[in-house]
């Protein structure tokens, strides 16, 4: 990928603020606020790119899933896991990885 030049990097700065605020949706879910902060990289890179994680973690999905639904910032995310066959993410692709409103954090829970 990088020696055909399909990679993009760009430079952005860990959005303490944000972090924060999705940490605190969490309140006295410790095992929750640790995956979310372990994980919003993906959930930052998102904001800053296309709006898409794809991630195999289903845990980390779930707390940003209910996270999403206090941090308004982060529900037009769309998460897709390519291990989930009810995903299904290579039907999703081929049809050109719409940001599907199902697919999106503030949808809910599964």
């Amino acid at each position: 990928m990088e020696a055909r030049k399909k990679v993009v990097r760009r430079e952005c700065r860990r959005d303490e603020a944000l972090l924060c605020k999705i940490v605190a949706a969490r309140t006295g879910e410790r095992a929750a606020q640790t995956i979310l902060e372990k994980d919003f990289c993906l959930v930052q890179a998102a904001l800053e790119a296309d709006s898409v994680v794809v991630s195999l973690d289903e845990t980390a999905r779930e707390a940003y899933r209910a996270a999403a639904q206090g941090v308004g910032e982060i529900g037009d995310i769309v998460w897709v896991n390519p291990a989930q066959e009810e995903d299904g993410p290579i039907e999703w692709l081929k049809s050109g990885a719409m940001p599907e409103k199902s697919r999106r954090l503030s949808v809910g829970q599964r």
